[in-house]
């Protein structure tokens, strides 16, 4: 029952961030459209640009809404081939994440966690494959500090640590 309880605020807390996410980015892609100003002509990449720009001014008082949506860009970004700016991205949402205050600190640590596992994966295809490696450990321990982590989650950054790249 005590573990259903605590699945369910997670799963409210989840929702409530992902919410915030998804009309941050409708925000942004009102800006392309014509009859508010916008230009049809505007790039994915350059909306994306254009939402990392505005997330410190469109959410200054939400420092783990901020975190998450560097994350989200930064994790975009690496989809794009676009690592050098992913990285960037990714070490930005890590140093928003040291200054959550006023949320659960279980929750923190398990933001840190995705983050790190994130941030591993573009260090690896920027060929830092020791740092990638310390980021991978570093996300496993947060998960587990957190105590929120589920069977799901750690084995997202064991899985590059048993690569030859990283394994060395």
């Amino acid at each position: 029952r005590d573990r259903a309880l605590i699945a369910e605020a997670r799963a409210l807390r989840e929702l409530e961030t992902t919410t915030a996410i998804v009309s941050f980015m409708e925000n942004l892609f009102e800006l392309a459209r014509p009859g508010q100003g916008g230009t049809t002509d505007i790039s994915a990449i350059e909306m994306l640009d254009l939402g990392s720009t505005r997330i410190d001014e469109q959410l200054a008082d939400e420092p783990w809404l901020r975190a998450a949506l560097y994350r989200t860009i930064g994790v975009v970004n690496h989809a794009l081939s676009r690592n050098d700016q992913a990285d960037s991205l990714l070490r930005v949402a890590l140093t928003v994440n040291d200054s959550i205050t006023g949320r659960d600190p279980s929750e923190v640590l398990y933001q840190r966690g995705q983050i790190l596992v994130d941030f591993g994966v573009v260090q690896h295809d920027l060929g830092y494959y020791p740092e990638a490696a310390a980021i991978h450990r570093e996300a496993i321990a947060r998960y587990e500090q957190s105590g929120i982590a589920d069977s799901t989650d750690i084995p997202l950054p064991l899985n590059p640590l048993g690569t030859k790249s990283q394994a060395d």
